[in-house]
């Protein structure tokens, strides 16, 4: 949730065009311009009211998209605009799963949460989390937003979505949501009930969490390689593999190093736990076909989209529990399938959530190593990790920025945003940046970034090469 400080307060009239966040992005970033479509960020066109957020025009006679065609994937951004729903009456639902069986929290990384602002429901987007939630009104506000059933509100604008054709690339109609039918289920489920679920689910989340791009990518999807027995097998004696994770002094090999079984390195890593010297040691729990109540399972994942989970959690078919198609800890961590997951939670916190399989992470030498070593068993089996998937994580700050500064551009003309700056000692240059919020998690964000990379021999960077400065952007508001 970004944090705004303004200056001064006074009233401007007909002064002051749009502010262009992406303009602002990449001037802040990069420090030029050269391959901008403005050159000015507030000399844009009014917005059209009827569409606040500027997204592109879909023709009339376009209808909500059965997603069905185009993807079987049940946890894909195209699988949960299928079916929504409404009323205008408030119905109140003693609600005991959620309650008696909230979430645990912890996990490697967990720390204290930090005190987080009011969330603008004005200002969410596609990317809002259940993280940036700062308590049951936030969640009741995003609850009401839907009971308007109006189309244009920022909750349903943050649903809709354009696909791509799977072998083409090309984008397919933009699948809008149907705010009747979602609205018929928040009444339904009744406001202060889902409000809550809402909540439990902002409270399992961990402080510091793991990215889908960081994610293993395993035999047991359509287009993996392997079955996840294999994996089992990589991780206990007496098989076809036996991978050696016990030495703590060996690291994992680095994200796609290995290139699938026919690879002399890949063969000989997933050989490497029999010649060790203990060809017994390196075993790791393994269940196939695990279940568990979606109540009891963890997040591995901080950002958990807001609005594709509400809409996945109205469709009966993507939030009834069932197979996530995904990976979890035998201490109940999710690995992937998230957003079904927060689906279920919201639609029946008791409902059974299964996968592929459950590992042992902390046999493997707890979490972060166990996910290297995991990543390395699925690239030796011939899977890929996609690596290239990884999304901004700023995006959210700066469309939330850009709403707030527009909302109220007749009112401001200067506003401050303070950040954590990681850079090249070397060169001087911006590596990455950090927005400063309360209880200065900003620069913890900031080390722990630099850590990362200096422990991880994928990005060979020497311990020290990085440095944090604090930068202060001050931006008039006036033409």
């Amino acid at each position: 949730m970004p944090i705004l400080v303004v200056d001064h307060l006074k009233k401007v009239k007909n002064k002051m065009a749009k502010f262009n966040y992406k303009k602002w992005v990449t001037e802040n970033k990069y420090g030029k311009l050269s391959e901008m479509k403005y050159d000015d960020p507030f000399d844009q066109e009014e917005e059209d009211p009827k569409n606040p957020m500027g997204l592109p025009e879909v023709e009339k006679d376009s209808k909500a998209v059965d997603v069905t065609s185009y993807d079987d994937d049940p946890d894909s951004d195209l699988a949960y605009a299928q079916r929504h729903g409404m009323t205008n009456t408030m119905e109140v639902e003693k609600d005991p799963d959620a309650q008696a069986a909230a979430p645990k929290k912890g996990g490697e990384g967990e720390g204290e949460k930090e005190k987080k602002p009011p969330l603008d429901p004005t200002s969410i987007v596609g990317s809002t989390s259940f993280g940036d939630l700062s308590g049951i009104e936030d969640a009741k506000n995003v609850l009401q937003q839907i009971l308007t059933k109006d189309p244009n509100q920022p909750i349903f604008k943050a649903m809709e979505f354009t696909p791509k054709d799977k072998e083409s690339g090309k984008p397919l109609p933009t699948v809008k949501p149907d705010p009747e039918k979602i609205a018929a289920w928040v009444k339904s489920k009744g406001v202060d009930t889902l409000a809550n679920r809402m909540m439990t689910i902002a409270g399992a989340l961990p402080s510091t969490g793991l990215e889908k791009k960081d994610m293993p990518f395993l035999p047991g999807p359509d287009d993996a390689v392997g079955d996840p027995a294999d994996v089992g097998d990589a991780l206990s004696p007496g098989g076809k593999y036996n991978v050696d994770f016990k030495q703590e002094a060996i690291d994992p090999p680095a994200t796609n190093k290995l290139k699938g079984p026919d690879d002399p390195a890949a063969q000989a890593y997933m050989k490497s736990g029999e010649k060790d010297g203990n060809a017994n040691d390196d075993k790791a729990g393994f269940e196939l076909k695990p279940s568990i109540p979606a109540s009891e399972a963890e997040p591995t994942q901080v950002n958990i989209k807001l609005a594709k989970s509400l809409a996945m959690g109205s469709d009966p078919s993507l939030s009834k529990g069932g197979d996530l198609g995904a990976y979890f800890s035998t201490e109940g961590e999710i690995l992937d399938g998230h957003h079904r997951w927060a689906a279920t939670m919201l639609n029946d916190p008791g409902a059974n959530i299964g996968g592929f399989a459950a590992i042992d992470l902390k046999a493997m030498g707890g979490r972060t190593k166990a996910l290297k070593h995991l990543t390395a068993i699925g690239n030796a089996l011939g899977n890929q990790a996609k690596t290239n998937e990884s999304i901004d994580p700023r995006a959210s700050l700066y469309e939330q920025l850009e709403n707030h500064i527009n909302k109220n551009l007749n009112e401001m003309d200067n506003y401050y945003v303070d950040y954590y700056v990681v850079y090249d000692k070397k060169t001087d240059e911006e590596i990455e940046r950090f927005q400063k919020p309360p209880n200065n998690m900003g620069l913890e964000k900031a080390e722990r970034y630099i850590q990362r990379m200096e422990s991880d021999p994928y990005w060979d960077v020497e311990v020290g090469q990085y440095g944090i400065r604090l930068d202060t952007e001050s931006h008039s508001m006036e033409e």
